[in-house]
């Protein structure tokens, strides 16, 4: 299956206005989905670069500090909580689900596929 990569400005525009840019917009869905008991694996190097940054209030909007900051405190870049947060990009809806021949048939554009058949 074809992928198109789709790039992000981290300091475009957010979808919710509520927030000063992209950057601080995909973070905090990435907090609340952690929050809401998102499973994160047991890497104390993720741990660490998803506790260290720091978020406040810009205006009427809110803001993460800046990467630079983030890389003082830790130590380095927080490269893989940024990879980590750009799956909270964009909103995601499920696939249609039917039943098929295996446990995991979808209909993908009127093909049948299956996670039992490769």
């Amino acid at each position: 299956m074809a992928r198109r990569p789709i790039g992000v400005e981290f300091a475009g525009t957010p979808i919710n206005g509520g927030f000063v840019n992209k950057r601080a917009e995909i973070w905090w869905a990435l907090a609340q989905w952690v929050k809401g008991g998102g499973a994160l694996p047991n890497d104390p190097e993720l741990v660490g670069e998803l506790t260290t940054p720091t978020f406040f209030f810009k205006g009427d909007k809110i803001q993460i500090e800046s990467k630079d900051q983030i890389k003082d405190r830790l130590g380095r870049s927080p490269d893989i909580a940024d990879a980590l947060a750009l799956t909270f990009t964009f909103p995601v809806t499920p696939r249609s689900v039917t039943k098929g021949e295996g446990r995991y048939s979808r209909n993908r554009g009127g093909v049948r596929t299956s996670a039992w058949a490769a």
